[in-house]
């Protein structure tokens, strides 16, 4: 099965060098209408300093208040900015898509051909299982990468961290003065995401012959588990019968990439680990038995 695990490897490294491009032509983008405005500032300052009758002079005294310098924002921000208010805001809806596509393949091969037999030749079918979810596992470092890269970029940009001069904030003020521990939870929390995606991938496996349908199954599975998590619980149980504000937030399945109304990054985090856990043992509920596991792979 080496083809296998190296199709994945390749899916792994094409997906993120799609997001390294994608990230990129946002930056220049961003760079690219923030050099226009620098300048079309320093005409209108030109213009002003100059008393030329064709500018307001109420436009010239708005400027002058602002100052003349155009600072850009800080890395932090702009990191921010660059991740929730450009296109790369899709990646909500994509992240879980690309994760399931991506950890699928080798299962479903082995599952779809018959190999996995072979397997249970040599080793326990709990270790197999193991093994399943082990070789699953290794796209995850996809989204804590491209992260740290995006980052980078954002970095090469502005060029400095002094956010409290910044003209964008994108999120929280005590996030970003306290960015190391929220850098931290914030890629904590993709990597318990991207297991949570796996397992979603693994499990229309057993009734499913398609690879297509396969997929497409695992993502309306992780829609419905959205629906039922931040809705069903987080808004109706917890905001309108417990009468605990913004707890929908905090149950969102899509939230993690810009924490709109997380106040408690340690709830936050035991909650994306319950579906972590949760997942994991339906997962194993699903393929418990191995007998059965074995007629539907052959019927």
């Amino acid at each position: 099965m080496k083809k296998n695990i190296n199709i994945s490897l390749l899916l792994s490294v094409l997906v993120l060098m799609i997001l390294i491009i994608w990230s990129s032509f946002e930056a220049f983008q961003y760079a690219k209408t923030f050099e226009e405005n620098r300048e079309a500032r320093v005409e209108l300052i030109r213009l002003c300093e100059q008393n030329n009758e064709e500018v307001d002079p109420e436009i010239c005294n708005i400027v002058y208040e602002r100052g003349v310098d155009i600072i850009k924002p800080d890395t932090i921000s702009l990191f921010f900015y660059l991740l929730m208010d450009t296109s790369l805001y899709n990646i909500q809806i994509l992240a879980p898509l690309f994760i399931i596509l991506i950890s699928a393949y080798h299962f479903f091969r082995e599952y779809s051909t018959g190999f996995y037999k072979n397997k249970l030749t040599r080793m326990t079918y709990l270790q197999y299982l193991k093994e399943v979810l082990k070789k699953a596992y290794q796209c995850i470092w996809i989204y804590p990468i491209w992260i740290l890269i995006l980052f980078f970029i954002s970095y090469l940009i502005s060029g400095h961290f002094d956010y409290q001069n910044s003209i964008i904030n994108p999120i929280d003020e005590f996030y970003i003065q306290h960015f190391l521990t929220f850098i931290f939870v914030f890629l904590f929390n993709i990597v318990l995401n991207s297991i949570f995606y796996v397992h979603l991938a693994l499990l229309p496996i057993r009734k499913n012959r398609n690879y297509i349908v396969s997929i497409f199954s695992s993502y309306i599975l992780f829609l419905i588990w959205d629906i039922v998590s931040e809705i069903l619980i987080g808004t109706i149980l917890f905001e309108l019968v417990l009468g605990i504000s913004q707890t929908s937030n905090l149950f969102s399945l899509f939230n993690y990439w810009v924490y709109d109304g997380i106040s408690n990054l340690g709830i936050y985090i035991g909650i994306n680990v319950l579906h972590v856990i949760i997942s994991l043992l339906i997962f194993y509920v699903v393929y418990s038995n191995k007998e059965k596991v074995v007629i539907s792979s052959e019927s």
